[in-house]
């Protein structure tokens, strides 16, 4: 399944906006959303360029977005919690940091 709805939604773009940047209508959006229509070249493109991210991410085939790949916060205090949340809001546009990318902050945090 691809990640145009959670993307759209991350980015608090509403549904008629994101059609109108691709040029198709609402209801298009909302089928590719639903997997009930089948996303093209161009349309991916577009996407790659109004999200900034991969088309493997777009497609839902990036591994750094799974589960698996995110952090155990049950061994995180809630002060790096807040901070981790902070810092992919303004890193990554609130899409969630990888284990890797934690492990870097909270080290360079604790440095200080």
């Amino acid at each position: 399944m691809n990640r145009i709805k959670e993307l759209r939604l991350e980015r608090r773009l509403s549904g008629p906006k994101l059609a109108d940047m691709l040029g198709i209508s609402t209801q298009y959006l909302y089928d590719l959303e639903r997997g009930e229509r089948r996303l093209n070249d161009e349309l991916i493109r577009k996407l790659v360029e109004i999200f900034g991210v991969s088309a493997d991410e777009i497609l839902g085939l990036d591994k750094s977005t799974t589960q698996d790949d995110q952090p155990d916060n049950e061994v995180l205090t809630e002060e790096e919690k807040q901070f981790l949340a902070a810092a992919s809001y303004l890193f990554r546009n609130g899409k969630k940091l990888t284990k890797e990318e934690q492990r870097i902050l909270l080290q360079l945090r604790k440095k200080k």
